[in-house]
């Protein structure tokens, strides 16, 4: 029995996979809340966020609260928009990375914690003359530097 557990945890440690969620890391809840407040206190730090990753290709990839939220968004061809898009304002962006991105596609649709820099220009308030700055395409919520599988 020692011995699977030792081989198991061998082949996480290879293939990019954790047993866990690390307990020091953050929620998507957490890091939403933080970089759409007036004085983030996350911006520019490398840190780790746990949550379910959606698709991930293109000029798509986003990290979610919930598996429902993921799966909701990735159906965005089959639904229209309302239905879909308040599910997307709940996630965060992840930034394009090609080794991330090779990653992580083998990852859709599985919880996962990502370990990032988190970027918060493009979820700041409306400013004092009532512009929101947006971003079209591949927004960066967060500069992947790595992602891991959680398994339980």
């Amino acid at each position: 029995m020692l011995q699977r557990l030792f081989l198991l945890s061998m082949a996480c440690g290879l293939s990019g996979c954790a047993l866990a969620a690390p307990s020091d890391s953050y929620t998507v809840a957490e890091v939403l809340a933080d970089i759409s407040s007036e004085e983030s206190q996350l911006d520019g730090k490398v840190v780790k966020i746990t949550g379910w990753l959606g698709e991930c290709w293109g000029n798509n990839c986003s990290i979610y609260s919930t598996s429902e939220d993921a799966e909701l968004v990735g159906s965005y061809r089959e639904l229209p928009a309302e239905e879909w898009l308040p599910a997307s304002h709940r996630g965060l962006n992840i930034g394009s990375d090609e080794a991330f991105d090779s990653q992580a596609l083998y990852m859709q649709y599985s919880k996962v914690v990502i370990t990032a820099e988190v970027n918060a220009q493009w979820k700041k308030p409306v400013d004092e003359n009532g512009n929101k700055f947006g971003c079209l395409g591949r927004c960066s919520d967060l500069r992947p530097k790595s992602i891991e599988k959680i398994l339980f």
